[in-house]
């Protein structure tokens, strides 16, 4: 029999305010978190966050913008394409193939539970970092 994995309730705070709700696993929260509000475009990068503490029961966290920053919009799909993740340049198909491949092949948690999320991060069509929930 497969390993189950359990979802709970996870919430991001940014200075005392609930913007997200999801449901994960309790591993790697706050690359989560950050990940999530840069994604959606809340946040530009690095620069805007001054801190990121996670529950001791893993179910929220509490984020601080750095002095002087201001949480943003949310992006659309159309900032998304022409801004910072993509560089105005989209890979070619063989490479996305490629990286589609390589995740699917490094996605240890999906092998053994056969349902995970699974992200990965390329630069240059070259993975930095990947993770599962």
């Amino acid at each position: 029999m497969d390993p189950v994995l359990v979802e709970h309730r996870f919430d991001i705070y940014v200075d005392k305010t609930r913007i997200a709700a999801l449901a994960c696993s309790p591993d790697h929260l706050a690359q989560l978190a950050l990940g999530h509000l840069a994604a959606q475009g809340f946040i530009a990068g690095a620069q805007d966050i001054e801190s990121v503490e996670i529950s001791s029961d893993c179910a929220r966290a509490d984020i601080r913008l750095a002095p002087g920053r201001k949480l943003r919009s949310p992006a659309s799909g159309d900032d998304l394409a022409s801004g910072p993740f993509l560089g105005g340049a989209l890979p070619a198909p063989g490479e996305i193939l490629a990286q589609a491949r390589a995740l699917y092949d490094g996605a240890d948690l999906f092998q053994k539970t056969g349902a995970a999320h699974s992200a990965s991060l390329a630069v240059d069509c070259v993975v930095r970092c990947a993770f599962a929930d």
